[in-house]
């Protein structure tokens, strides 16, 4: 996975007059994704991690563990879902709603 660095991001290019400038928004993409784990590649981007990156238990203020942990655990819960969920697609496509008098389940076919 790849984001993008500082160098290259779209706000350093001109851009358009009707394109309004984003005044007040600054963000160090640098700094973001360095903090993440990832390093700078040749071309400008950072290369992320493919683990996710996580905090140490005494890096966390004691008022603020309790959150993290019930963040950490639904991390955990929604990617052993998504997990579970692969390993059924490779195994068969997931079955579709029935798109006959149900005009929501046939958007499913247009995905």
């Amino acid at each position: 996975m790849r984001g993008v660095g500082n160098d290259i991001t779209v706000h350093n290019h001109r851009r358009p007059r009707h394109v309004p400038a984003a005044r007040g928004l600054h963000l160090d993409y640098d700094a973001l994704w360095q903090e993440c784990g990832a390093w700078l590649d040749t071309d400008g981007c950072f290369r992320l991690p493919l683990r996710e990156w996580r905090r140490e238990r005494t890096e966390i203020p004691v008022r603020k563990r309790a959150q993290y942990e019930r963040r950490y655990r639904l991390q955990d819960r929604m990617s052993g879902d998504l997990r579970r969920q692969l390993d059924r697609e490779a195994v068969g496509p997931m079955a579709l709603p029935d798109a006959v008098g149900d005009p929501q389940a046939a958007l499913w076919r247009l995905y």
